[in-house]
């Protein structure tokens, strides 16, 4: 199945299947392009995923093309990342919609590449591997970033990638959260769903790799003191997956426990037993929910 089977389906057409032709869903007929280059004897590819949803506002800022976004004027948010043989930097895209003006997060990098068993000699952009672990998080129901669009242009010793966001403006991360809600009524009920959270992503055979309380975002008007449910539909969300990735022992989630607790002092022990009383209870853990308490308590010794 190819990568852009979610908007594809979102869109109520068969697939697209890389040597097949277009996608067969109503307005993704440029969703995937493929370009094949002739370069010096190589195969090159170049290729754009774009939403179908999104692409008639990219199209109004002639932003639908991998060239236009790499050329794009995004204003930095931090210093390049130079690692890896290559750079990764994040720029902000202020975009005009029919809602007013809205803030999108480009990722652009260039041979900023990681070898998997998969791709283990010309290894895989990290932009790609988080647009895939947001893919899989779709399917599996658990809350993401919004992606617009992924792109990849792979030349002789030039390896490009990109990755467009929807910028979370009414969510925070984790730690600024807490530090903005003392009240322990909210705190607790953020406890017992970010247990609940976690335990549908193992559930499911995934974890995500480097949960720092940064990787988690609250919306803002979440868990309100009054009891009343969160006007957010997605409370909770994940980020930054490019470390996602499968676990096939049954407690191949743990380091996402561990790292989580051991990074935010803010959650007191009250609140850790919340979380894992919620997250055992999305496993099925039963009587196993004392053996994940120690085996996390021997993670920190």
């Amino acid at each position: 199945m190819h990568r852009c089977a979610i908007f594809c389906a979102k869109a109520g057409g068969a697939p697209w299947a890389a040597g097949h032709g277009r996608c067969t869903a109503k307005g993704c007929a440029r969703v995937t392009t493929h370009d094949r280059i002739r370069a010096r004897g190589t195969l090159t590819m170049a290729t754009l995923i774009i939403d179908p949803a999104e692409r008639a506002l990219l199209a109004r800022h002639g932003l639908d093309g991998f060239e236009a976004l790499w050329e794009a004027g995004a204003v930095a948010v931090e210093s390049p990342n130079v690692a890896r043989g290559g750079t990764s930097q994040v720029g902000v895209l202020e975009l005009g919609t029919g809602a007013g003006q809205r803030r999108y997060y480009l990722k652009r990098q260039r041979n900023f590449n990681c070898r998997t068993l998969r791709h283990w000699l010309r290894g895989i952009p990290l932009a790609e591997r988080e647009w895939l672990g947001i893919q899989v998080l779709a399917r599996i129901g658990i809350p993401t970033l919004d992606a617009l669009c992924f792109g990849r242009d792979r030349r002789p010793g030039d390896d490009r990638a990109l990755l467009l966001t929807r910028a979370l403006d009414d969510h925070l991360d984790l730690a600024t959260w807490l530090a903005h809600t003392p009240a322990r009524e909210p705190r607790e009920r953020f406890a017992a769903a970010a247990g609940t959270l976690l335990g549908q992503l193992h559930a499911a055979g995934w974890r995500h790799g480097c949960l720092y309380p940064k990787h988690l975002f609250v919306a803002r008007d979440a868990f309100p003191r009054d009891g009343a449910a969160s006007r957010d539909p997605a409370p909770l969300r994940l980020i930054d997956l490019e470390k996602c990735k499968r676990t096939w022992s049954r407690w191949g989630g743990l380091r996402d426990l561990d790292t989580l607790f051991r990074h935010c002092p803010a959650l007191d022990q009250e609140l850790r037993d919340t979380l894992l009383d919620a997250y055992s209870a999305r496993r099925g853990l039963g009587e196993e929910r004392a053996a994940l308490a120690r085996r996390i308590a021997r993670s920190k010794g």
